[in-house]
Formats: structure tokens, sequence, C-alpha cells
């Protein structure tokens, strides 16, 4: 994100609505892997808590506040719309938040 920013101002082409686009698009790709991650921490934030370690299974997810269904649907659109946005900016920072998503959708998975 610095480096849109400034590469933006050095090339005069820094506006507000870009600035605030590519924060949705960093805030929406980083929402669907923080929550891709807590879905696929589950059940080990559940065997933490039996070993008394409450903190990870306290997450709406642990407590049981958003069913899984839920997630995985708030990961979709939450990826998506972050996709959306980037390539709203220009393809290089879509081709940033793509490889940002599968590095940590890959990193999350068992």
């Amino acid at each position: 994100m610095i480096s849109f920013l400034i590469a933006s101002i050095s090339i005069g082409q820094l506006d507000i609505i870009s600035i605030v686009k590519l924060i949705l698009t960093v805030s929406l790709v980083s929402y669907g892997v923080y929550f891709y991650n807590d879905l696929m921490d589950l059940e080990d934030d559940i065997q933490n808590m039996e070993l008394g370690n409450p903190v990870p299974a306290s997450r709406p997810i642990g407590r049981g506040l958003v069913t899984k269904q839920q997630l995985k649907q708030f990961i979709v659109v939450a990826s998506v719309a972050g996709l959306v946005f980037a390539y709203s900016i220009n393809y290089l920072v879509l081709v940033i938040q793509v490889i940002y998503l599968g590095l940590g959708f890959i990193y999350s998975t068992n």
C-alpha cells in the first residue's frame, strides 16, 4: 500500500478516491485471509480451550456466534469485493492482492 502511494505521488496521480479504494482493497482481502485462517484453525482453537487456553476459542466462530457457513460466505464476499476494488484501481494492485490472498490461503490450509 505504501509503495502504491509513493508511486502515485511521484507521477502526480494521487487522489482521495484511489486512496479509499486501496484501503478498502487491503482491508477486505485481509479480512478474507484472516477469517479463512480462523476457519481452518477452529479445531485447534477448541483443543486449546480444552487445554486451558480459552483466548483463541473466544472468537465468534469458536463461541458458536457465527456458523461455519456464515463465515465461509463472509470470506467469499470480502475476498471478491476486495479484488473488485483492486481491479478498479489498476491491474498491478489486483495481481498483488491475488498473490496475497493465495499465499494467505496456502499458509492457513492444513
